[in-house]
């Protein structure tokens, strides 16, 4: 049986699990065979108050940004070209 772990490690390889499990954590989690409770993941995000509301939007925020491929915010400049870098262009 899968563990919520292994659900977030399917996410960040499987971009339309990641998609299914940031619209609908509690309910992609229990199709999944994972019994996830509410308690369980507010304690998992140290969001022990938290409504279920926020919480899903936290682990919606959370696996948004695991998901991406370079979590460095874009450059105000634009992206670097190599020959601006003083770095051979080939």
């Amino acid at each position: 049986m899968p563990e919520l772990l292994d659900l977030v490690d399917r996410a960040s390889s499987d971009p339309d699990f990641l998609l299914r499990l940031q619209q609908d954590p509690y309910g992609t989690a229990r199709a999944e065979g994972v019994d996830v409770s509410h308690d369980d993941l507010a304690g998992l995000l140290g969001l022990e108050n938290a409504s279920e509301q926020q919480v899903a939007e936290a682990l919606q925020a959370r696996l948004s940004f695991s998901g991406k491929s370079d979590p460095s915010p874009p450059s105000p400049w634009g992206p670097a070209q190599a020959g601006s870098l003083g770095l051979p262009t080939n």
